[in-house]
């Protein structure tokens, strides 16, 4: 499971440099692993595929840097990015704007202590890094209007110095390129919103909105898939799953840690997020056998062979 593109710091570690996405990739494919979205659905259907191992390449969001798929797809490489379809060509989502806040503030200090938070110092990197996760685990809680509520006034106390405005999401036009390359586009809600802390309509029409608006703006037709906002256990619940599945998608992903398995619900699939410090050797380097080893399922299958 990937985010962005991008070898900038990423605090929230959801950036993956394209560099190591495309070693990851080319690993994959030369075993014979890698797979559509598509296709490894129809494998997970089928009980004769008990022991095969694939994956899927998965980007949440659909941020304009995921443009670098086009690379990897003229390599004949799949993936498939979950876009928020009301987001297309809009800034980023806020919590790249909460970064671009604490990050670039021209104010060594953020006074949250108005809406219940701390007196936050930023004069030195760590301390940004550990305020934009304490809040961004914060803001979560919070309906959309209001989490751009507190995202504005954050912005207007640490007065950032760098224009968020050019960091943006993926255009219509891109989505088609994209689309039109091999890359699978999925859903991820129309405004990115976590589907359990807002109403039922609001619920139907966040999932079959943004199915509505797959349909309409892919010039390509393809079988729709999903993925749930945030994406743990907290975030979805049955009758969500059923307006997934009701709205006409074949499957939807969840962020739960795991491998999955034929006979496993198509509709709560468990996926592996990947950051450049992911699977590294005690030298800081790349390790392809601890990658293949932990994310294949072979490791699991070994463990459980040593405890009989």
């Amino acid at each position: 499971m990937f985010h962005r593109i991008d070898q900038s710091p990423d605090p929230l570690s959801l950036s993956i440099s394209f560099s190591r996405l495309k070693e990851i990739a080319l690993l994959l494919k030369q075993q014979g692993w890698l797979l559509s979205i598509d296709k490894a659905i129809k494998n997970l259907c089928n009980n004769r595929t008990k022991r095969q191992i694939n994956y899927v390449l998965t980007f949440d969001d659909g941020y304009s840097d995921n443009m670098k798929l086009l690379f990897l797809a003229k390599e004949d490489i799949p993936s498939v990015i979950y876009i928020t379809t009301n987001r297309l060509g809009h800034i980023v989502l806020w919590p790249y704007r909460l970064i671009n806040a604490i990050f670039h503030a021209t104010e060594n200090f953020l006074d949250l202590t108005s809406v219940g938070l701390n007196h936050y110092q930023l004069i030195d990197n760590q301390q940004k890094q550990d305020t934009v996760i304490q809040i961004n685990h914060w803001l979560k809680q919070f309906e959309p209007k209001r989490i751009e509520e507190l995202i504005d006034m954050i912005e207007e106390i640490t007065k950032p110095n760098s224009p968020i405005h050019e960091d943006r999401m993926l255009t219509l036009e891109e989505i088609n390129l994209l689309n039109e390359a091999g890359v699978a586009i999925g859903a991820h809600t129309r405004n990115h919103v976590i589907l359990t802390k807002v109403d039922i309509e609001k619920q139907r029409e966040e999932i079959e909105g943004c199915y509505r608006d797959l349909k309409k703006i892919l010039k390509k037709n393809s079988a729709f898939h999903f993925a749930y906002p945030n994406g743990t256990s907290d975030d979805f619940n049955d009758e969500i799953v059923s307006m997934v599945k009701q709205a006409g998608f074949q499957s939807a992903v969840t962020t739960i840690y795991g491998i999955n398995k034929p006979g496993d619900d198509l509709f709560t699939l468990k996926r592996i997020a990947v950051d450049d410090n992911s699977f590294l050797t005690p030298w800081s380097t790349f390790s392809k056998c601890r990658f293949l080893s932990e994310t294949s399922g072979i490791m699991q299958l070994l463990l459980v062979w040593i405890k009989g």
